[in-house]
């Protein structure tokens, strides 16, 4: 990706063949990875590394993925957070996107999905609206 600039990716997940999947994943953007295991991690490394991106699981130990959107929004309003997850029910979209997601994705992980929002999302020059909008 000769002139382009490197952003960074933060990935959220409690299982770590997802955490593989998605350092494989963002590894062919060429884009830095940082990895966080918890939703309390995921909030600390979002604040100091300022990511341009975060992939969010829903369900972790600790606070969940919600609680942890809503606590990164109060410091990086703009920053695109895309929840990945299985959760697929009824309302679950409304209910990522009311927390401050932006978009969501189901597992299984799909890579060239991944692929596509991130390309989209870090074109915008790192800020999005919520899904549909």
């Amino acid at each position: 990706m000769p002139g382009t600039e490197i952003k960074t990716v933060l990935a959220v997940d409690d299982n770590e063949e997802s955490l593989r999947l998605m350092a494989c994943i963002v590894e062919r953007t060429g884009h830095r990875l940082i990895l966080a295991r918890s939703g309390e991690e995921a909030v600390a490394l979002a604040k100091r590394q300022l990511p341009d991106l975060i992939l969010m699981d829903i369900k972790l130990p600790g606070i969940d993925g919600l609680e942890a959107t809503r606590r990164i929004r109060e410091s990086l309003p703009t920053v695109p957070i895309i929840a990945v997850t299985a959760h697929a029910m009824t309302g679950d979209r409304e209910r990522f996107l009311a927390a401050g997601c932006n978009f969501h994705l189901e597992k299984p992980i799909d890579p060239l999905a991944v692929l596509a929002r991130i390309g989209l999302y870090l074109e915008r020059g790192g800020t999005a609206t919520p899904e549909g909008h």
